[in-house]
């Protein structure tokens, strides 16, 4: 089972996803929660973290099982 880590970065009004496989996708701080976790239900993975994703902040690293 493979595993993606995406960490949140703070880009001032924008958030950057970097996921370990070098694809970053930038996303507009206004949008955070909503487009979070539209991303992450887009890629159709299971999210696994100590945090849900609508309370995930900048710095979070987020696991996701493929």
């Amino acid at each position: 089972m493979e595993e993606e880590k995406i960490k949140i970065v703070d880009r001032g009004w924008n958030i950057l996803l970097q996921a370990s496989n070098h694809c970053s996708v930038l996303i507009n701080l206004h949008l955070n929660g909503i487009y979070l976790y539209q991303f992450l239900q887009a890629k159709k993975e299971t999210l696994l973290s100590e945090r849900r994703t609508k309370d995930a902040i900048f710095g979070d690293v987020l696991v996701l099982q493929k």
